[in-house]
């Protein structure tokens, strides 16, 4: 988290999974491509004029499990990722467009493309230069990033963002991935086995978001004693 950049037309806090890392249930560790994002786009911290006049804010977010933690449905570009059945290859689909307004509500879209790990980033930078040069600048209702794919089209948007990410970019389909079975989505809250053998994570609730130094110390005492560490 940081207050860089966090308001007005920029990029907001980009968002993964509240439990990158320990989830044994994670296609991809969300941390170290956010932090590195998170560098590249907001100058190490410094801020970044490049992406600080915006047509409208943008959010961006990183999903490595179906249960969508991050909620890409409602981010204007969301990464979901996916394990390619023909291939095994990790890709991530792309999806833009969620947001809420008064104006408009609605869910994100697929924009039909997929890109590796290594064009996470690029694409991103691509897709901020593309929406800062082009996107509407009239209505503040109307300047979100959807308004501007459906303007040009999601196959010409898509197409626009490969071509600014540098001479013979590819961009894969989208994946489809089916699945056997239903998946219900976890709660956070409580104690749960993580991917490291004989480890568990707890997830609290935080009333307010306000917490108190004994309740943290009564908190963190439970917490070694059921995670066992």
């Amino acid at each position: 988290m940081t207050s860089f950049q966090s308001g007005m037309d920029s990029v907001r806090n980009l968002t993964g999974s509240p439990i990158a890392g320990l989830d044994p249930h994670e296609l991809y560790d969300t941390r170290p491509v956010l932090r590195e994002m998170n560098s590249v786009l907001f100058n190490n911290g410094r801020g970044n004029e490049e992406f600080a006049n915006l047509p409208r804010k943008i959010n961006v977010c990183i999903s490595p499990t179906r249960d969508d933690f991050p909620h890409t449905q409602i981010n204007d570009l969301g990464f979901e990722a996916v394990r390619d059945p023909a291939s095994g290859q990790l890709l991530f689909n792309v999806v833009i467009g969620g947001y809420f307004s008064l104006k408009r509500n609605m869910m994100s879209l697929p924009l039909g493309v997929a890109v590796t790990e290594d064009q996470l980033i690029p694409f991103t930078v691509a897709l901020l230069r593309v929406f800062r040069d082009h996107g509407p600048r009239g209505d503040r209702q109307k300047t979100r990033l959807i308004w501007l794919a459906e303007q040009l089209g999601f196959e010409a948007f898509a197409a626009l963002v490969a071509e600014t990410m540098g001479p013979g970019t590819q961009l894969a389909p989208a994946v489809h991935v089916a699945h056997d079975e239903p998946w219900e989505r976890r709660d956070l809250l409580g104690v749960h086995k993580q991917k490291q053998q004989g480890l568990n994570w707890v997830g609290v609730s935080v009333p307010s978001g306000r917490l108190q130094a004994n309740d943290l110390e009564v908190g963190l005492g439970f917490g070694f004693r059921v995670c066992g560490s």
